[in-house]
């Protein structure tokens, strides 16, 4: 992630804000071409058969669905937060790591969840993309399920989009790990397909967005330690002349 610190370095401000422009009209735009392009129904439509059409039995239901969070009684409002259950052991293996690092990584993480709570407004204010179990015949989804998902939009994949926002920012502060939250985030994607509650179009955005939410949350990270950085020496020279 060396293009971060170069992008950064010199214009951090416009970085920051121009980035997130760019990320809330592209999530608009793509958002718009998903409903709209029959190439892209098609393409949804194909993959979505296959991949719920994929054995469902015991073991995978075991294996997969503890990542679906609406067995949860506090649902969708608070999931970002829940995926800390999962990136726990990689928040104490940095903080015996780093100190400084593990304080600067909860902040960015901070920011990120932040960022993709303004995404999922901003989406959800303009779009409203309904779930594939609504048009696609024999889909593999609990009536349960089904009940509670025709309440919220299906693009993007807020799971795939949260996981896949930390995973970048542990990334960042813990490259050894880059393979495995990649890994991760990609097997969090497939869930959401294989359990019928999203398109693969919407996984996809997911995936994309995730990364460009934990890039400027670690930007806008970078800023904050240097404001700090900069009253913190004000207030030394101040006091200890």
């Amino acid at each position: 992630m060396k293009f971060i610190h170069r992008a950064y370095i010199h214009h951090p401000v416009y970085t920051v804000i121009s980035m997130t422009i760019l990320l809330l009209l592209g999530s608009l735009s793509i958002g718009y071409l998903v409903e709209t392009l029959p190439v892209i129904k098609s393409f949804d439509a194909y993959f979505y058969t296959h991949i719920n059409g994929l054995p469902h039995n015991k073991t995978t239901d075991t294996l997969l669905y503890p990542f679906d969070l609406w067995f949860l009684p506090w649902k969708i409002f608070f999931f970002p937060g829940f995926f800390y259950f999962f990136f726990t052991p990689f928040l104490i293996y940095l903080f015996f790591k780093d100190r400084s690092k593990f304080i600067t990584a909860v902040v960015a993480l901070v920011f990120g969840i932040e960022m993709v709570a303004l995404l999922l407004a901003f989406d959800w204010h303009f779009l409203f993309r309904q779930r594939p179990f609504l048009f696609l015949d024999n889909v593999h989804l609990s009536d349960s399920a089904k009940k509670t998902l025709v309440k919220w939009p299906s693009f993007p994949s807020g799971h795939t989009r949260d996981t896949t926002m930390f995973a970048t920012i542990f990334a960042y502060f813990l490259p050894e790990t880059k393979y495995l939250m990649l890994a991760f985030s990609v097997f969090i994607a497939f869930t959401r397909v294989y359990t019928g509650e999203h398109y693969p179009t919407d996984v996809l955005a997911g995936l994309l967005f995730g990364f460009l939410s934990g890039v400027i949350a670690l930007l806008i990270t970078f800023e904050f330690k240097k404001i700090i950085f900069k009253l913190f020496k004000k207030h030394l020279k101040t006091h200890h002349p």
